[in-house]
């Protein structure tokens, strides 16, 4: 199977006007600060983070990964299935075999591709035939099995974090134990399929204004690690060098916390050494 790459998308705004330095640092360090007085002190807040549309071993997601290996941080790896090819899986291997308790590599949808006409974008929503939709999900999650083997986890990342109540249904159906979206999205997830929603943004914003997004994202940030549960989602092939920068800086902070949670994304545990 061809497999064409995927377009590099450019930064968001907040990115291509970043921060100083010591700027990033203050911002940072009034967001967890907030945080901490708000959130009781006997009960830490647990984060963990999700990168999306894995599955070409370029030099962006190694670089990803680098800096989650150097933290010791874990990171959900939302692999496209019909992108995954067993040579691309075994240029991961050599970094998945050296920190194999920090990756958690599951089911990205199948192709990434929109089917909707109009409204948001969707690659499982209403405007799918059943049986295409069906076949999309288990051919995604046969291919990944295969390839993957018993590194893949049974948890699915719907793209554009959208899908139907068909595809929660198939997804019950085919042994998925956990669903990541957006907050708030619908359908409800049926029983037996535990839902872990992302709440923080860091790539694919949409503020015009550099300022206006560096705000909208510390609202998100805050209010997601005052909620208890902080989701953070990644774009990898949005990132420029003042996005790996700003990574840096907030994995260090969570490092170095000592009332923030690090976890993995499922199950909801925390990471340990």
């Amino acid at each position: 199977m061809n497999v064409t790459r995927k377009p590099v998308h450019s930064p968001s705004a907040l990115y291509l006007e970043p921060l100083s330095l010591v700027g990033m640092d203050r911002w940072l360090d009034n967001c967890f600060g907030q945080a901490r007085d708000q959130i009781s002190p006997h009960k830490l807040p647990r984060i963990f983070f999700r990168a999306d549309d894995v599955a070409i071993p370029d030099t962006n997601i190694l670089r990803l990964m680098r800096l989650f290996q150097t933290y010791r941080i874990p990171l959900a790896l939302a692999v496209i299935p019909a992108w995954m090819t067993p040579d691309r899986w075994t240029a991961f291997q050599e970094m998945d075999r050296n920190s194999p308790d920090l990756w958690m590599w599951h089911t990205h949808g199948w192709r990434h591709v929109n089917h909707e006409p109009d409204g948001k974008k969707q690659e499982f929503g209403p405007s799918r035939m059943t049986d295409m939709l069906t076949s999309d999900l288990e051919n995604g999650l046969k291919r990944l099995a295969r390839i993957l083997s018993d590194r893949l986890t049974r948890v699915f990342t719907p793209p554009w974090n959208r899908c139907d109540d068909r595809t929660m249904s198939h997804l019950k159906r085919l042994g998925y134990v956990a669903i990541s979206r957006y907050r708030n999205s619908l359908p409800t997830v049926p029983p037996g399929i535990v839902d872990i929603p992302v709440n923080v943004d860091l790539h694919t914003r949409r503020e015009p204004i550099p300022l206006d997004g560096w705000h909208a994202l510390g609202l998100e940030l805050l209010q997601g690690l005052v909620s208890g549960q902080c989701g953070v989602m990644i774009h990898h092939t949005r990132m420029d060098d003042a996005a790996f920068v700003f990574l840096d800086r907030l994995l260090s902070r969570v490092n170095k916390s000592d009332w923030l949670r690090p976890v993995h994304l499922y199950p909801p545990i925390q990471f340990s050494e």
